[in-house]
Formats: structure tokens, C-alpha cells, sequence
């Protein structure tokens, strides 16, 4: 079970420590109380899975270098056994919190559960058990008849190494010698032969003849055998029995089989030399983040205007108008309500906390265009964009008209409007479940390394924003249409 610990503190600038409390130093005593809970789950033993395990899988806390961070999320894996519950566990790292807060009363920490599975365990003379057994053993020994030969993907079937022009034969200008149909290949890359050894291939593999290079004496293997795009619907549904015991009838073409790891498809794409290799599509839809990756906003953008002093303009951004106190204005907060708490609190800076609602707006930049640009590739190609961001509803209201390309997406999801905010996991479930996403294929794109964190914990495809000539390579990197550069 996958459980969340959120350390509280209070901001400050770096200069007035004082006034401030840091949560990431707030959290250090209770990872060092996790290690020693730890130590002591070894006194709990299963007799197949041995003892419980815990440790600290990721770290994440402040906004910027000159302030004093205000939250700090530690995400800790909780590997249970047959007996415990979700629930026990859970309750044994409140337990753990609350001695820290003794020992510490300015600690202020909770903890939520994120995933959980609940442990399970069967009995030895179990019948599943014995199927299990009995496929195993058959795989093993088909993979010991197998030798070094594979049978990978949809491309046919290859030695267990790498082509090798010396195997081939001879070669012109260091290219391997080409085979003509009908000929076979004594080492190396195994061609197809005879006419029924071809039509076997075929069956096996899924290549067919391409329709516009029609075969003629002296036609290259290479250019006649083209591998066949497929998917789960239009493959052909055999067994991996039936598929193994075909292909063992080929004494010279024995291989095995490799499940493949993407949801949809028969065999893995694993082609074993580059010229057989075919860019494999991952990602189904891309999703972006707004402010930072499409659109500049910062509040410095107006309080440059209103403070002569840099220095007082980043004390009153970390000490009065906050980037969490902004956050909870992106999570639904009330605009009026929160100005006026924020006046009475501050009676000194009223007139700049009121700016802070009134000229909103000159916070806001430009459009990225580099970004922009990519998005209206992705959307030209039929690729599907959705945006999440933390933005305040009635703020996203005013700056919709501002931006034309807000109008490219499928669906936005944005967190004034839900009640929640990244990096908070409930804002991307709503996105998932409202567009009914699969996060192993789509990509999730934001500037915050927090938030991308917990896009990686929900198996998304996460990438973060460090500018859109990185953000292109690593797209195409996921099989994505996408021009090498913006000009091209």
C-alpha cells in the first residue's frame, strides 16, 4: 500500500526565518521514526514472503530557493503481509506521527492512504497452484528446446544476437549481402524459403507482400516482407499453444514467445536490427498544464509595479500573499472572502492585497508559442488534448477569451471548479474518469515537479516542462507525430 505523509509548516523569506516554520526540517524526524519503525517490522515474518517492508519512495516540498517551504509531501511504500490490514497500517503511521508531535508540538502532519491492496495468500494444495506449476514447467522446457532463436513481434524470426554482415557473407561498402525470394540464409537473420514455408511465416508473423512492390525476380527480401500494423481486434487470436506447437514443426525456426507489455497487442514489437524497426506508439493523448507550459503568469509581473525594493516585493510574496494561500484561491476558496481575511490580518499592505484580486490580469503574460505550437501539431495529427490546471474559476472565466487555442482542447479540468488542486491525486481521477483517459498511455506535461510526481505515482506518462524544444524531443521520444523542430 502506497501511503502519504504531508508535513504543514508556514512560509517566510529566507531573510525572516523567524517567522516561518519549515516543513521540510519538520519532516526529517518523522522519516528517521519511519526507519525505525522499519527495524522493527523484521520480527514480522511470512513463511514465503518473509518480513513487512516500508520505505520512502519520494520526497517534495517547496516552491523556490529564497523561501521557506510551507508543505512537504513524503510518499512511503508499505509492503504488507497476509493478516494486515490497510486500515491497521495506517493507523501504526498515525501512531507514529502523533509520537513525533510529543516530541515536537510545532509538528503539524497527517497521512492518507493513496492505494491500497488488500494482502492475500493461497493454500499450497490449491488447484490453481498446480496449473500454475504444470504451465511453467511447459514453458521452460520450450524455452530450453528454443536454443537462440526468437520469435519476436510480427516481424518473423531472428537469432538470439545481433545480423552480422561476416554471417551474411559477402558485402559491398559494408552492407550485408541482400537474399533473393526463395533463398534461404544459412547464418545470421533466418529468411523465408520455399513457397509453404512462407505461407507458415505468414500465418506466424502477420507480414504480407506490399500491394505497391509487387515481387519479381531479383526483388530483395528486405523490400518484400513489410510488417502489418495491428491491433487487438484485427489480430489473429491463437494460443500461445497453438502459435508454439506450428511454429516447433519448423525444425530450423524454433523460437519463443514474448508477451507483449502493451495493453491491445498479440506479440511484442521488439525488432532485433535497426532496419526491421518500426517507431511504436505509446501515448493516445497528451495532457497539458496551462500556467507555465502554455501561458506566463507570474505575480511578480505586476508587483514589480508597485514596489521600488525587489527585496520587499519577495517578502510580501512569501510572507502575506503566499503561493499556498494562492493555491487555496485555485481550489475553490472565495475571492472577497479570502482578500478581506488576508486585509484584517495585514492592515498595513491592505491596498496590495486588494491588487492582488483587482489587476489580476497583469499577471498574466503571453502565450508560450513554442508550446502552442506543438499543440496544434499534436491536434492537426488527430492526437487528443486535454488540459488540467490549478486555476481559480472565476479567474479562468476572465482569461479564456484572452487565449484562442484554450478552445483546441477535448476537455479541461480545472480545479477551482472541482474543489481540488495538484498535486492532490482526486483532480486527476476527475480528469481521467470524465474523459475516460488510460494514464499508461497519455502523456501528462506541467512545469511542477510535485505535480508530476504524483502523475508518475498514477501511471501516467509524465514529462516535466523545462521548455518546449525538450518537451518536443521527449514527445517524439514516445512515437508521437511530431516535427524534429518547430521549423521543419
Amino acid at each position: 500500500m502506497w501511503v502519504e505523509i504531508e508535513v504543514r509548516g508556514k512560509a517566510a523569506h529566507g531573510s525572516r526565518p523567524h517567522l516561518g516554520v519549515d516543513a521540510i526540517f519538520r519532516t526529517g524526524p518523522v522519516i528517521a521514526a519511519l526507519e525505525r519503525y522499519t527495524e522493527g517490522l523484521a520480527g514480522r515474518t511470512h513463511p514465503l514472503l518473509g518480513a513487512g517492508l516500508l520505505h520512502a519512495s519520494r520526497i517534495a516540498g517547496g516552491t523556490e530557493m529564497a523561501t521557506l517551504p510551507d508543505r512537504c509531501l513524503l510518499s512511503v511504500e508499505r509492503r504488507t503481509l497476509p493478516g494486515e490490514t490497510p486500515q491497521g497500517v495506517l493507523a501504526e503511521i498515525e501512531a507514529i506521527l502523533d509520537a513525533c508531535h510529543a516530541s515536537d508540538p510545532a509538528l503539524d502532519a497527517s497521512a492518507r492512504v493513496t492505494l491500497a491492496r488488500d494482502p492475500f495468500e493461497i493454500a499450497a494444495d490449491h488447484p490453481f497452484v498446480a496449473l500454475v506449476r504444470g504451465a511453467t514447467a511447459r514453458a521452460d522446457r520450450r524455452i530450453a528446446r528454443a536454443g537462440r532463436y526468437q520469435l519476436l513481434g510480427r516481424f518473423g524470426l531472428y537469432r538470439g544476437r545481433r545480423h552480422s554482415q561476416r554471417a551474411a557473407g559477402p558485402a559491398r561498402r559494408g552492407r550485408p549481402r541482400r537474399h533473393r525470394v526463395g533463398q534461404r540464409q544459412r547464418h545470421g537473420r533466418l529468411r523465408p524459403g520455399a513457397r509453404g514455408d512462407r505461407a507458415r511465416l505468414l500465418r506466424l508473423t502477420g507480414a504480407t507482400p506490399s500491394p505497391r512492390r509487387p515481387v519479381s525476380p531479383g526483388t530483395s527480401i528486405r523490400r518484400y516482407w513489410e510488417p502489418v500494423a495491428t491491433t487487438a481486434a484485427s489480430a489473429p487470436q491463437l494460443s500461445s499453444d497453438a502459435v508454439v506447437a506450428e511454429r516447433e514443426a519448423l525444425p530450423e525456426w524454433r523460437g519463443i514467445m514474448r508477451p507483449s507489455v502493451a495493453d491491445g497487442a498479440d506479440l511484442a514489437l521488439r525488432p532485433m536490427d535497426a532496419e526491421w524497426s518500426v517507431p511504436t506508439v505509446r501515448a493516445t493523448a497528451v495532457v497539458f498544464d496551462l500556467g507555465g507550459v502554455l501561458i506566463e503568469w507570474d505575480p511578480r509581473r505586476l508587483y514589480r509595479h508597485l514596489f521600488d525594493d525587489p527585496a520587499a516585493m519577495e517578502s510580501f510574496l512569501s510572507e502575506v500573499c503566499t503561493p499556498a494561500w494562492n493555491a487555496r484561491l485555485d481550489a475553490g476558496r472565495s475571492w472577497p472572502e479570502a482578500i478581506e481575511s488576508l486585509a484584517r490580518e495585514f492592515p498595513a499592505q491592505r491596498d496590495l492585497i486588494l491588487a492582488y484580486d483587482a489587476r489580476w490580469q497583469e499577471m498574466l503574460g503571453g502565450a508560450i508559442e513554442g508550446t502552442v505550437t506543438i499543440l496544434a501539431e499534436l491536434r492537426d495529427a488527430g492526437i487528443s488534448c486535454y488540459a488540467l490546471s490549478n486555476w481559480s474559476a472565476a479567474k479562468f472565466a476572465l482569461t479564456r477569451p484572452r487565449f484562442p487555442f484554450l478552445e483546441w482542447f477535448e476537455g479541461i479540468v480545472i480545479s477551482g471548479d472541482v474543489g481540488a488542486s495538484k498535486p492532490d491525486p482526486a483532480i486527476y481521477r476527475v480528469l481521467v474518469e470524465r474523459y475516460r483517459l488510460t494514464p499508461s498511455t497519455t502523456v501528462f506535461v506541467d512545469d511542477a515537479e510535485p505535480n508530476v510526481l504524483v502523475a508518475e505515482e498514477l501511471r501516467f506518462l509524465a514529462i516535466r516542462f523545462t521548455g518546449a524544444p525538450r518537451l518536443r524531443a521527449d514527445l517524439r521520444g514516445l512515437g508521437l507525430p511530431l516535427v524534429a523542430d518547430a521549423a521543419g
